[in-house]
């Protein structure tokens, strides 16, 4: 049966008391995208709990307790907590909050489950300082099922563009999840160039360009 869509937080504790939090976006084919957002103390994890991501309803107290009790917790995160938020910026132009790891992770599940038949793979997503990543994202097979995304942090303000990229590095997570390899070696030849086509005609860039 196919899991079912959704967010969800993966909280270890660590030996000295604090807690290491891991995003987890998982499309309703199973399809895992995710990323470690940090290590935080019991404060900072419930202030990043309750800033709008778990249900209104959650017994807070009782899951604070839990994650005393368990070395390993996962928690059922709100769907759809992508930005939504503006802000000022020093011209007084109102404009969007740059993206957050979880926003990536996300956008992620979506295409995947839109434009890549749902195929069940796994993403690890990370944001990189340009001069390390040499390009606005790329995608490194480290998994057999997929591997790593990684996203330039230049690129967070600019969510066409951030968009445009992330869809850039699906189609070579999936060409490499299906063991689909141009015979010419070439990362961007036949195979790559008729998903891009695939895609531009499915509709996934009609909002981005």
């Amino acid at each position: 049966m196919a899991e079912q869509q959704g967010n969800s937080a993966h909280i270890y504790r660590l030996d000295d008391g604090n807690f290491r939090l891991t995003f987890v976006a998982t499309s309703p084919g199973g399809a895992q995208f995710l990323s470690e957002i940090g290590d935080f103390t019991r404060w900072e994890l419930d202030d990043w709990l309750k800033d709008g991501h778990l249900h209104p309803s959650t017994d807070f107290a009782a899951l604070l307790d839990s994650f005393k009790k368990q070395t390993e917790s996962t928690v059922p995160l709100i769907r759809g907590i992508v930005l939504r938020t503006h802000f000022e910026d020093e011209d007084g132009a109102l404009v969007k909050s740059p993206a957050k790891i979880e926003d990536v992770c996300q956008w992620m599940a979506e295409y995947q489950q839109q434009y890549f038949d749902d195929r069940k793979i796994t993403i690890v997503a990370d944001l990189s300082q340009n001069k390390h990543l040499k390009a606005t994202a790329c995608f490194g097979p480290t998994l057999p099922d997929g591997g790593c995304i990684s996203v330039s942090s230049e690129l967070v303000r600019f969510s066409n563009c951030l968009k445009i990229s992330l869809l850039h590095e699906l189609i070579h997570a999936n060409l490499h999840a299906a063991q689909k390899h141009d015979p010419a070696g070439d990362d961007h030849g036949e195979l790559f160039k008729a998903e891009l086509k695939r895609l531009m005609n499915a509709g996934a860039y009609d909002l981005l360009l």
